[in-house]
Order: structure tokens, then C-alpha cells, then sequence
């Protein structure tokens, strides 16, 4: 994964987009800050964080129940959570299209107008393909106000789980799942 870009959080630049919400969390997919762009074929994320330290460790495509999920693994190495700390930086992503490990067999970012529900998951441990579905369940579980969409996918996860499986994996800390949408 390349390495993200840091912009030092200024409220009068940034608030429009993320006064009330937490770190990890995406502004509104209409202000278009972060996006997937076909033509040039790369995936953009910004989103604010409480230090400059964090890296991205991967980025998880998934297809559930008809929608486009992609989790983003980041992590500043440590065991500290940070999501409800102040928001001093922006990071922002930029990864080009090809590089996204596909998990699910489809193509993840390809129709026009498709909507990306974005799940950003922080945690210093390793996460595979095959753990996704467990963190996004738990992320979705612990979304305060569930969009419809959301609902849909947290039942599909449910009737799908592997009871007894060893890939249970509970997250440190994440979002409740934004939503891009293709160039801005």
C-alpha cells in the first residue's frame, strides 16, 4: 500500500466536513472528499485521526448481499484506542485500483454510480481476506443509528458466520461505515 498523506487538522478548513463526527469516520459521500475515480483508476479516502503515525496495512474489497464494502486497515502500531480522541490530522489514502486485494472473487470497484460503503478499522494486528467478515460484522453491530443498508448487511452476516470458526476476530476500534461514490 502506498503511504498516506497527513494534513494538520484546521477547523475552518475541515469542519464543514467533520465537526461532528469521530475520527475514522468519512464526511458525507455528496461533499465528494473521498471517492473511487474509474478513469484514473484509483480509490481516495480522508478522514481524520489523532496522530500522524498511522499507515494503511491493507485494503479489503468485499460483495454482500448486493453491496460494495471495502474494509480499510490502518494502524499507528500501537494498542491505544483513538477514535473518540481530538481530531488533529486528516489522512488521506490515494491507492491506485490495482492494488486492491480482492477478496470476494468480484469486481469490487467497476459500475458506474455504485455506491462503496467504507468500513476503517484500526488495529496492530494482522488481518486477512478470510477475517473481514467477522470485523465488519462487529463494526456493524456496534453502529449507533444503522442505515437500512447496514441492517441488511449485519443480518446476511449473521445467517453466514461460521459458528465455532476460528476466524473470529474482534476489532480494536473502527467506523460505523461511510459511503463513496464514484469522481468527483
Amino acid at each position: 500500500m502506498k503511504p498516506p498523506k497527513f494534513d494538520p487538522y484546521d477547523s475552518k478548513k475541515h469542519d464543514k466536513y467533520y465537526k461532528d463526527l469521530l475520527n475514522y469516520d468519512l464526511a458525507d459521500k455528496n461533499h465528494k472528499v473521498s471517492y473511487f475515480n474509474l478513469n484514473a483508476k484509483y480509490l481516495k479516502i480522508e478522514f481524520p485521526v489523532y496522530n500522524d503515525q498511522f499507515f494503511v496495512k491493507n485494503i479489503f474489497p468485499y460483495y454482500i448481499e448486493g453491496n460494495r464494502i471495502i474494509l480499510v486497515h490502518i494502524s499507528d502500531n500501537t494498542k491505544n484506542p483513538s477514535r473518540t480522541l481530538d481530531k488533529n490530522f486528516i489522512m488521506k489514502i490515494k491507492e491506485p485500483i490495482k492494488n486492491i486485494k480482492d477478496c470476494s472473487g468480484n469486481d469490487i470497484i467497476s459500475g458506474r454510480g455504485d455506491d462503496i460503503i467504507v468500513f476503517v478499522y484500526n488495529d496492530d494486528g494482522n488481518l486477512y481476506c478470510s477475517h473481514g467478515y467477522s470485523v465488519i460484522d462487529q463494526l456493524s453491530n456496534k453502529t449507533q443509528n444503522p442505515s437500512e443498508t447496514i441492517k441488511i448487511i449485519i443480518n446476511f452476516l449473521k445467517a453466514e458466520m461460521i459458528s465455532g470458526s476460528d476466524v473470529n476476530f474482534d476489532p480494536l476500534e473502527g467506523n460505523d461505515g461511510g459511503v463513496i461514490s464514484r469522481n468527483p
